[in-house]
């Protein structure tokens, strides 16, 4: 309850009213979303109560698309100052009541809206990073699991980023011009469709062009190189936030020669199969036993200079290994399908002749850079 500055109202809440207000202005005034829903007592309701650690806050759907926010006190017990924790869980908060002027019901659609919300928190105060203290782990950690399957959405504010910073072009300049994710949320709000049918509908639509599992694919693969880079003077990563994460787990295996797998691919996941290169400069021809999918090849440097990292779209191909680690990232269109992927590896290469002594037909070639 202090005031320090006299003004009649606690400095705490002062606080709370400043960062409401910023929320408003940045969802509303400049992202463009619709207003959220009053209840008709002359503004948006955000309750000041006691929670222990660990509870950030809550909003509370009260009826045709209006709500309420209540949230913590005092937020002891973080890690990050208590008024920077406020900000975060009010903005985060703030953009639910938001959400529930488009949809009120979640359904099994709540990741979605947990997805934007972690995201829009970082938007709205980019400095404090909690989206990060262990709400990404479960996607880290089981990054082939369904994109509405993750976890409860808050694992996949980095998927928010990879649309606003990365896939949208406008975004790309300047977050705040971003119209990706509203869009979703548009056409999630104005029809009966699932959450992930209205992010396919987007991505696949004139301004994007590409499906979903292609951009899934694409996100999984630059996770690979999480930790790499501690900057974006790269072509690889998507956020900066990249440099602050481990990688993706996957499970590397030998690749000593000549090898074939089966995976079992989706229109919502992707699989992964990861195998570690001990001949270094040798050369490696990859080819499917169906077109029906779509792939990315990541190469990852395990040397600190990260000298030929890459990744590159998979295809019946032929390319030269310069790396330690390479992942074999794919998914499919199609709701179920079964593909095998044969790999062969040919160690006594000469330079400068990807033929060198093997005894397989060079497919087509790709060029590294």
């Amino acid at each position: 309850l202090t005031d320090q500055d006299g003004n009649g109202t606690p400095d705490y809440v002062d606080e709370v009213g400043v960062i409401a207000d910023s929320a408003h202005h940045v969802l509303v005034d400049i992202l463009g979303y619709e207003e959220e829903s009053f209840d008709g007592d002359g503004g948006y309701d955000i309750y000041v109560m006691s929670y222990g650690s660990g509870s950030y806050g809550y909003t509370y759907a009260g009826g045709d698309g209006t709500s309420w926010i209540q949230i913590d006190n005092d937020y002891l017990g973080y890690d990050l100052p208590p008024i920077k924790i406020m900000q975060i869980s009010l903005g985060h908060e703030y953009f639910h009541a938001i959400h529930f002027g488009y949809r009120s019901t979640l359904g099994s659609n709540s990741y979605f809206y947990e997805m934007s919300a972690m995201w829009f928190e970082d938007v709205l105060i980019p400095d404090g990073n909690d989206y990060l203290n262990d709400w990404a782990d479960p996607f880290l950690e089981d990054p082939t699991a369904s994109f509405d399957n993750t976890g409860n959405g808050y694992e996949l504010a980095l998927f928010g980023h990879y649309l606003s910073s990365f896939l949208d072009p406008k975004g790309a300049i300047d977050v705040y011009q971003s119209t990706i994710i509203r869009e979703m949320w548009e056409r999630f709000g104005a029809t009966n469709v699932s959450a992930f049918s209205a992010v396919q509908h987007v991505l696949d639509g004139e301004n994007y062009s590409l499906t979903f599992i292609e951009a899934w694919i694409d996100f999984i693969g630059r996770n690979l190189y999480n930790g790499k880079y501690e900057n974006m003077e790269n072509s690889i990563y998507y956020y900066e936030d990249q440099a602050l994460i481990s990688p993706i787990s996957t499970s590397l295996q030998p690749l000593n020669g000549d090898l074939s797998f089966n995976l079992s691919l989706d229109d919502k996941s992707v699989a992964i199969a990861s195998y570690t290169v001990s001949e270094l400069n040798s050369t490696i021809g990859v080819t499917h036993s169906i077109s029906e999918y779509s792939g990315k090849i990541a190469m990852v440097s395990t040397t600190a200079d990260n000298d030929g990292n890459n990744l590159f779209s998979s295809s019946d191909t032929t390319f030269s290994n310069s790396t330690n680690d390479i992942h074999f990232i794919y998914g499919t269109e199609n709701q179920v399908s079964t593909m095998e992927v044969s790999v062969s590896l040919c160690q006594s290469m000469q330079m400068g002749d990807l033929n060198g002594d093997c005894d397989w037909t060079i497919l087509d070639v790709v060029v590294l850079i």
